[in-house]
């Protein structure tokens, strides 16, 4: 009896988690329109923390996915600003900075809960940090607010061009940084994952995070009226993926190599 008293508690229990959280997500989209697709790519980050074997087994995995999420959510209200609903503008204002400090909160007993990790499953801090902040920062440039505009004015009052001079340099200047900072992020996933004890998985670990932050940005891109968001934009970020990633494995291999000489 006991038992099945155990199960109905825990049913009952995720019902009413499910309920509320579908409440408070519903809550929050009449404030902020579109929040579920940064509550959609927490939950992936969490899914791959989860399904690795090894940060999965980590007590730090709980408190750094609510970090992670709670600066993603946190920047992403920052770059939309509340909607023009009465008696919601002063508490939506609020939110990104309540949530930023929740964060803050969060990373404190990150760090504190570090101490019951053992070596093989404790965070490598250095790349649990650079990525929330990568995380925070593509929630705030790919809305409205990251578009090319402000780019090419500068090019066309900086150096004189034309508009269709201004907008070349500018696709060029942003797909060599679309390149670079993916490409970076799939390289610190990947030494989130700890290589030293699988390479194969650290390195399918970086690039699925990449598949997960890609995909949000570009969608978040097309739903918005004044930028597009492109497939093709998805397969050059996974391209600077493949590279950064490469030297990865490279450097690895060439370590053992002069270890067996």
């Amino acid at each position: 009896m006991e038992g099945v008293g155990l199960k109905i508690r825990t049913v009952l229990g995720f019902i009413f988690g499910f309920v509320l959280g579908m409440v408070l997500l519903l809550g929050f989209n009449m404030v902020f329109r579109g929040v579920w697709l940064s509550v959609g790519l927490v939950a992936a980050v969490g899914i791959l923390l989860y399904t690795h074997p090894r940060l999965s087994m980590s007590p730090q995995t709980g408190p750094y996915l609510a970090t992670l999420g709670f600066g993603v959510i946190g920047a992403w209200m920052k770059s939309v600003g509340p909607s023009p609903m009465r008696g919601l503008q002063r508490m939506a204002s609020l939110m990104p900075t309540l949530f930023l400090l929740l964060a803050a909160f969060c990373a404190i007993v990150f760090l504190l809960r570090a101490q019951g990790a053992n070596e093989e499953t404790q965070y490598r801090l250095l790349p649990a940090i650079v990525l929330c902040v990568m995380a925070c920062i593509l929630a705030y440039v790919s809305g409205d607010k990251g578009g090319a505009d402000p780019m090419v004015n500068w090019f066309m009052t900086r150096f004189g061009w034309t508009h269709d001079q201004a907008h070349l340099a500018t696709l060029c200047v942003r797909k060599t940084i679309h390149f670079t900072f993916y490409g970076s992020l799939a390289l610190v996933g990947s030494l989130l994952a700890t290589p030293r004890y699988d390479l194969k998985r650290a390195c399918l670990f970086g690039l699925s995070l990449l598949v997960c932050f890609a995909s949000f940005d570009e969608f978040r891109q097309h739903s918005s009226p004044v930028r597009t968001g492109s497939v093709w934009d998805i397969g050059l970020d996974l391209l600077g993926g493949l590279f950064f990633v490469g030297l990865l494995v490279l450097t690895y291999h060439r370590q053992a190599q002069r270890k067996t000489l």
